[in-house]
Formats: C-alpha cells, structure tokens, sequence
C-alpha cells in the first residue's frame, strides 16, 4: 500500500530511506481500514501487524508471540511462501521445497511455529491430491478401461510431511 513501484522493483538493496517507507505500509494499511469503517475495519489489526515475527523483531510494533493476532501470523506464513516462489526485482524465485524448508527453518524465530507446521501438513495433503488428481483412465491391452497415473510435472515440487 503505497510504496512506490521505484522501492518495489527495486533489484538491489533498500537504502535506509526506503526501508523506512517500506516499513510504514502496515500502518498506512490500517489506517485506510479504519476510515473505511464497518467489517474493514475488524482487519486493521491484522493489516498492522503482518510484518510481526514470532520473536519480537518485526516491525511496526516488535509485537511477539501470542500477542500478534493469528489472522496476521497466518498471512505472514502464506505471503511469505507465495514471495520466495514468486518472481521479483530483487531474487529469483525459489522452488516449493526450498520455501517450505525455509518456512521450517524461521519457525520459532520468525515465524509461528504451529502455523508453519500446520501450513506445511496442508501444503503435503495439498500435493497429495494433486497426485490423486493425476489419475488417468487408460485402455489397456485388452481393452479394458484402467486406471494409470500420469508422471508429475518436473517442475513441481513437494513439501516433506511434518506433524502439526
């Protein structure tokens, strides 16, 4: 919300003046839900509070733990999924696997670890039916309808398992 496409597809680091106006997105956010009024404005606190971390040192506010309104804990989770596999100004993307083993590994820190594993589980189960999905009906030799599998794409990728 904001921040000049300039400081968005920027490809090299934020100087210390664009960080500053990265950081004041959330509460530009929340403000806009506020003025906004009725169900928007039940979504300010999330909007302020998606750039928490787990351990205290995100921003706006350093909030911590259970104190960061889960509605923000999981959004921080999913975007910053869907911004590791995605393509930007400033990184390449990475594969699913390499972002899920990212998300475990700021789990506790960063992140919530509950919803990460939990994240990590849907994103499995996700997979899961894909692969059912993939389910052709073939005819065989004999000229039987069967059911063969089609080879999953090379460029997927799955999440290992982890318990929730």
């Amino acid at each position: 919300v904001f921040i000049p496409d300039s400081i968005l597809n920027k490809p090299g680091p934020l100087d210390e003046y664009e960080q500053w106006v990265v950081r004041l997105h959330p509460e530009i956010g929340q403000q806009m839900l506020l003025n906004a009024g009725g169900v928007f404005a039940l979504l300010a606190p999330v909007v302020l509070t998606h750039h928490e971390r787990w351990d205290g040192e995100g921003y706006p506010n350093r909030f911590s733990g259970e104190e960061i309104p889960l509605a923000a804990r999981i959004i921080t989770v999913a975007d910053s999924y869907d911004a590791m596999v995605q393509r930007r100004a400033y990184h390449e993307p990475c594969s699913a696997m390499e972002a899920c083993a990212e998300l475990q590994r700021c789990a506790g820190s960063q992140f919530d670890p509950r919803i990460v594993a939990t994240f990590l589980s849907l994103f499995a189960k996700a997979g899961d039916e894909q692969k059912r999905s993939m389910r052709i009906h073939a005819v065989g030799e004999s000229g039987l309808v069967g059911v063969g599998y089609a080879k999953p794409s090379p460029q997927s990728d799955e999440c290992v398992r982890v318990s929730a």
